[in-house]
């Protein structure tokens, strides 16, 4: 059975860049050491370096004319300045139309991150990819965070998905997504929750580790006010680390 692509179900033709091959030229061209670490879902990193079209990251579930040759395409060049400008360690404020833009790249990202699970068990549902590609629309419940790393040889990226959830009467979240990314000096953090229906009215309490979330990230979605990137405070690899760990569902043993 042939594959479709994942956003408008079209003829998936040949395996595209899972990632702007021009923000990984980007930090490689700033840090010739540049590497990215990607965690899958069986637990298992997997580092991709080097030189040559083998070391950008493919996948098969995208369309070339219509997707990532495409609304992709634009999304990318729209947001190429400013998130080229922060891979490259320069301060950039970013006004409230910036922080929607950057907010549909990297929840783009994350979306296509998901092709690389060997199980394709995928959290954004058809739908949430549909409002993506139509008008960039997020799902519900979702926020995006960035940050600075200090080291800019080191990509990083990983998904998680939890389940479970605290609230007054018993478990209220149905599952959650919380993807981080980082390239050159930049960090990403992506984190949407999704409500099963019977516990919409349900108030609920999303777990937190402890960490100096308020120093090291500004919140670009919701976008409320013009923000400076980047944050007083820098991830070393072990805060990168934690920042991927940030979120849980339930409690912890």
């Amino acid at each position: 059975m042939a594959r479709t692509c994942m956003f408008c179900g079209g003829k998936v033709t040949t395996a595209e860049d899972a990632w702007p091959r021009w923000a990984i030229q980007l930090a490689r061209n700033f840090s010739p050491q540049f590497r990215i670490e990607i965690t899958r879902s069986s637990g298992i990193t997997e580092t991709w370096g080097g030189k040559g079209r083998s070391s950008y990251l493919k996948v098969n579930y995208l369309c070339k004319r219509r997707c990532n040759n495409g609304w992709m395409s634009d999304l990318e060049t729209a947001v190429r300045p400013l998130v080229g400008a922060m891979i490259t360690d320069q301060p950039v404020p970013l006004s409230i139309t910036d922080q929607v833009a950057i907010s549909a790249w990297a929840v783009k990202t994350a979306m296509v991150f998901e092709c690389m699970k060997e199980d394709r068990q995928w959290f954004y549902s058809q739908e949430d990819r549909d409002h993506l590609r139509a008008d960039l629309s997020l799902p519900e419940n979702t926020g995006v965070w960035l940050g600075r790393q200090q080291a800019s040889w080191a990509g990083f990226a990983e998904g998680k998905k939890l389940s479970g959830g605290t609230s007054p009467e018993g478990p209220a979240l149905g599952e959650g997504s919380a993807f981080t990314l980082s390239l050159g000096h930049l960090a990403v953090q992506v984190f949407t929750m999704r409500r099963r229906p019977e516990d919409q009215a349900i108030p609920i309490t999303l777990n937190v580790q402890p960490g100096p979330w308020p120093r090291a990230l500004v919140q670009i979605c919701p976008a409320e006010a013009p923000v400076q990137w980047p944050p007083s405070l820098s991830f070393d690899e072990s805060g990168l680390s934690r920042l991927s760990d940030r979120f849980f569902a339930g409690r912890r043993p």
